[in-house]
């Protein structure tokens, strides 16, 4: 394909020193932000008054959850480590032919490189905000009480803001009422809100469908057509799934033109779908575990499926661009940490 086969002659050209440093720069400050992340879920949280009778806070504590933390980062970053590389070593890049095969593995390399940095970008930056929001917020778990302990005894001295007049009912405490003595499952009562759970399995799973998604090919022909430039569905060219006439129609005969696109099977649909799926299991699964409530897990389901959605295009052509197939943007051009960052238009990948 001649397209792909201009980008490996370009790609010959861009790779320096200090292309291969800003990237490695790149995986540092990503390393930072792990830190940072780290940093943030071992801070003291804020912990918000509560009242001793809601009984929104008072759901029995379990030690073991459904889907615990190891399990968590397995499915959301491993799997989708181990899978990003399967599939851009199998099906990446596409259509090439008479390329030698050590430029055909740089293109693939290079999708896994891409791929991982997506995914890396996606789960840190989610890690982040997600934690800082737990900190800020000091929402009370569902399960809060369970892990509380209340020294209902000495009521009176935890006592906050002023009592209704004639009533000892929703009587705000606060946190020093709790008597239990491990520190962290304390803490860990009041990070409720977003759940961390929701928001790690969408940035990590909803990233491996979109991925999946761009590699497989799978999109929606209503979006080929809503752009504002059709011509290409006119000019003859061999994208699957596209079958166009090798010679323009006469200009005395109008004949509308035809394009035959058809929908992807539908296994190939269920196989780019069972990552989201799964992300929607482990964020409800903190609600029958009475972890958070269902505000909770939508918010950090939100934070995390925007991550994810903006790391993949942010490494990735848009999966509306049928031509393109989700490719991975082009390597940095000439000066690597601040200098024109040449697009896919400019590379003559679309």
């Amino acid at each position: 394909m001649n397209l792909l086969r201009s980008a490996l002659e370009e790609g010959r050209k861009e790779w320096n020193t200090v292309v291969f440093l800003s990237y490695a720069f790149d995986w540092v400050l990503l390393g930072v932000g792990v830190g940072v992340g780290y940093v943030l879920g071992e801070i003291t949280p804020n912990k918000r008054p509560f009242a001793l009778d809601d009984h929104s806070i008072a759901f029995p504590y379990f030690s073991k959850d459904t889907v615990p933390g190891w399990l968590l980062l397995f499915c959301s970053a491993a799997i989708p480590v181990i899978i990003i590389a399967l599939i851009s070593l199998a099906l990446a890049p596409r259509g090439i032919r008479g390329a030698q095969t050590v430029e055909v593995w740089k293109l693939k390399l290079w999708e896994v490189h891409v791929g991982w940095m997506g995914l890396a970008l996606s789960l840190i930056s989610t890690w982040i905000i997600t934690n800082g929001l737990k900190n800020m917020f000091g929402k009370p778990r569902p399960d809060m009480l369970g892990r509380c302990r209340p020294d209902y005894a000495n009521l009176e001295r935890y006592l906050m803001g002023e009592r209704s007049p004639g009533r000892d009912d929703y009587l705000l405490v606060s946190a020093d009422i709790c008597t239990n003595p491990d520190k962290g499952t304390l803490d860990d009562a009041f990070r409720a809100f977003p759940s961390g759970h929701s928001s790690i399995s969408a940035a990590g799973l909803m990233y491996l469908s979109l991925f999946l998604f761009a590699k497989l090919t799978i999109t929606t022909p209503f979006l080929i057509f809503s752009g504002p430039d059709t011509s290409f569905l006119h000019a003859p060219t061999t994208t699957p799934g596209i079958s166009r006439p090798e010679k323009a129609p006469s200009p005395c005969v109008s004949i509308p033109a035809q394009p035959r696109i058809s929908a992807k099977p539908l296994y190939l649909l269920l196989i780019s779908v069972i990552p989201f799926f799964a992300a929607i299991f482990i964020g409800s699964s903190r609600w029958f575990d009475y972890r958070h409530q269902g505000v909770d897990i939508v918010s950090g389901f939100l934070i995390g499926g925007a991550a994810a959605l903006f790391s993949f295009h942010y490494y990735h052509v848009s999966l509306a661009s049928f031509r393109d197939g989700g490719r991975a943007w082009g390597p940095r051009r000439g000066r690597g940490f601040w200098g024109k960052v040449q697009g896919a238009r400019e590379r003559g990948w679309v």
